[in-house]
């Protein structure tokens, strides 16, 4: 029972071995090994300290076969009730398929794996708000996985990927005095009620527009 580095011979006899870190446990009489998806040895000695925790408390349950990226992702679409999610989402899918390939399976999208689809992305020179809706998708579809126990822990947990949107916003323009003032001169008189109220309130056009006599006290 431990953690390990898969070794293996080439055709030609040369050694190697593997990046990733593994671990091993005797559940029920039978050995079960896993991957820990990670090439940190800290990180997973912590990975496999839980599942260990896991196995000798008897919670431990063998993970179902993972089914294909495409398939779950799929399945995963027709689960989400919003049409402009569902449609942001569908965009989503297509990204995350162009990159890991249809086939393949979900316990195979490591955290490396996925530090290199945003790389990728951002090499493509995607908008940060754009990559960090792919991955959104990406962590809602592995987190349902983990639930079913088709993997035993999504990467999302482990690791943050989201990129900072902050550099990409547009800071507001506050209008000046004189700006104002030469919209009201030109504005016709709807449009100029509008400016002066927006300006005054900060509400925006459609809850300006939404207002009743109802809904303004004039006293306070």
């Amino acid at each position: 029972m431990g953690l390990y580095r898969r070794c293996w011979k080439d055709r030609e006899g040369r050694n190697h071995r593997s990046k990733l870190w593994w671990m091993d446990a005797m559940v029920d009489g039978k050995q079960i090994c896993r991957p820990t998806g990670s090439s940190n040895k800290r990180i997973a000695r912590t990975i496999y300290d839980a599942w260990r925790a896991e196995t000798a408390q008897r919670r431990f349950e063998l993970l179902k076969k993972a089914p294909e990226l495409k398939e779950w992702a799929e399945r995963c679409l027709k689960s989400v009730d919003h049409p402009n999610t569902r449609r942001r989402y569908t965009c989503s899918r297509e990204n995350l398929i162009a990159f890991f390939g249809e086939h393949s399976r979900l316990d195979h999208l490591s955290a490396a794996r996925i530090e290199q689809f945003k790389e990728a992305r951002r090499a493509e020179r995607v908008k940060p708000s754009t990559i960090n809706r792919d991955l959104r998708f990406l962590a809602q579809i592995l987190k349902q996985a983990e639930r079913q126990r088709f993997i035993a822990r999504s990467p999302f947990d482990r690791t943050k990927f989201f990129l900072n949107e902050s550099r990409e916003r547009r800071k507001p323009h506050i209008v000046t005095w004189a700006e104002e003032e030469k919209i009201l001169a030109v504005a016709q008189p709807r449009i100029r009620v509008l400016t002066a109220l927006g300006i005054e309130t900060g509400l925006r056009t459609g809850e300006m527009l939404g207002l009743r006599w109802k809904d303004v006290d004039l006293l306070q």
